[in-house]
Order: C-alpha cells, then sequence, then structure tokens
C-alpha cells in the first residue's frame, strides 16, 4: 500500500476546475432565520462578496456528499470502512497503516485529505444569470395519525432549478492513471456528478439538490490540470476537458 501521509513530496496532482449547475431546486439552509422579524424559517446560506450576499454550496458539504458515495462503492466490493466520528476506530487511533480506503482518500483524525473541495459559489453573469429563489412551505407529519401537525407548517428559501456554480477539486498523490481502488472509486463519484445523480443540501427526500457538472458547447464544462514532478521543467502541464480525461483512467 502507498504511504496515506505522503504530503512532503510531489507525485501527481489533479486540479479540476468549472461549473456545477442545480437541476432540480437547492436548499442549503442556514437553519434559523437570519433576523427575528423573518419571514422564512431557514434561508439559503450566503457568502458575503463585496455589497453582495451570494447563495454557494459549502465546500464541507460537496465533499461530505462526495466521501458518502465513495464510501457506498467500496462497501460495495467489501471493503471495511471505518465510520469516521468514531475516534476509537483504527484510523483515528490505531496504526496509521490500517487506515481504511476511504480515509486515505478524504482523511481523518490521523492524515490529511487527498481530496480537496472548495466552495462552489453561484454566477450571476449574461451567460449565467441567476434563477432566483423562492419560499418553499412545508408541514410535519404526525407518525401516529398520519395527518398534518398542528402548529407545524414551516418555510424555506430555496434556490430554483439552473443555477451555475464555480467550483474547484484537487486531488493530491493519488494517481488517477494507476489501476487502483481508489482511483476507480474517485471516478465513480466523478461519474455520478456527470450524470446528476448526487444530491446535496437539505430536503433531498423530497427531490431536492440534485446537481452536475454543468455543459457548454456540448461538453462538460470543467478542466483538468494533471501536474508531475516531470512537468515542471518547463511548466507545461497537461490540461484536458473532463470527458476525455474520464475515457483515458
Amino acid at each position: 500500500m502507498s504511504n496515506p501521509n505522503d504530503f512532503d513530496e510531489l507525485i501527481c496532482r489533479y486540479i479540476m476546475k468549472g461549473t456545477l449547475r442545480n437541476t432540480t431546486q437547492l436548499h442549503i439552509g442556514t437553519g434559523r432565520s437570519a433576523t427575528e422579524f423573518a419571514t422564512v424559517d431557514d434561508p439559503l446560506i450566503r457568502l458575503s462578496i463585496g455589497m453582495d450576499e451570494v447563495p454557494y454550496i459549502p465546500g464541507s458539504s460537496l465533499k461530505g456528499i462526495l466521501r458518502t458515495e465513495i464510501e457506498k462503492y467500496l462497501k460495495g466490493l467489501g471493503e471495511n470502512i471505518c465510520f469516521p466520528y468514531d475516534h476509537k476506530s483504527s484510523c483515528n487511533s490505531g496504526d496509521i497503516k490500517d487506515i481504511c480506503l476511504a480515509c486515505q482518500i478524504f482523511g481523518c483524525q490521523q492524515i490529511g485529505s487527498h481530496f480537496v473541495v472548495s466552495d462552489a459559489i453561484l454566477l450571476d453573469t449574461k451567460d449565467y444569470p441567476n434563477p432566483g429563489t423562492k419560499i418553499k412551505p412545508g408541514i410535519a407529519i404526525n407518525r401516529v395519525t398520519g395527518s398534518t401537525q398542528r402548529g407545524a407548517l414551516f418555510q424555506v428559501e430555496t434556490l430554483q432549478p439552473g443555477g451555475v456554480f464555480n467550483f474547484e477539486f484537487q486531488i493530491l498523490n493519488i494517481d488517477l492513471k494507476e489501476d487502483s481502488i481508489k482511483k476507480k472509486a474517485i471516478k465513480f463519484a466523478l461519474y455520478q456528478l456527470k450524470e446528476g445523480w448526487i444530491q446535496v443540501g437539505g430536503k433531498r427526500s423530497t427531490g431536492l439538490g440534485q446537481i452536475k457538472f454543468n455543459e457548454k458547447n456540448g461538453k462538460l464544462d470543467v478542466t483538468v490540470t494533471e501536474i508531475r514532478p516531470e512537468y515542471l521543467e518547463d511548466l507545461k502541464f497537461a490540461e484536458k476537458n473532463l470527458e476525455d480525461f474520464l475515457g483515458e483512467i
């Protein structure tokens, strides 16, 4: 097994940049009203950029759902995957050589993450106009009677379908050109995003939060820059469209 704590050397680095699109309503909320007099119970989380408050998908949310998909894939292959919040697991307290494959990719208490995910920020441009937000009402159901629960009406703010977000992933020292289980797991997650089979945020059981790689001019609007030590001599890095790259690995 390769050293999972190999951050002191450069073996390879992949930088994936591009845009994501939400194909259904999206809700990643603050969990509370923004002000005492707010008209919505759970507004969208926003990032302050200059004078603007811009909806975004936190990198932690994207990374969490990617890890979940990769863990499912690895468990389907019979791999032993830890529960990341178990402080007594071998990944968090044992020998570093015993760290499970999911933690070798996304990190744990003993090692950092080889898969870095930045915040995805909503664009509002001529090419990608902001689709706007709406208030989505909801009601809790009484589990005993099966009817609506009196006084349990709530409202959440959602971004409408068609929002386009800038994103960036970095994969460090996991060689996607080698035939390994880690490579296959990452490729599986990227295909999930390509096909739009990943959901992020809240209210997913009601269809919210479906996202996918955005397309531009008939191709995925995502590029992959591959960096290796031998490329550093002339500073010419290999940059490809993600669709082409996925076909090669």
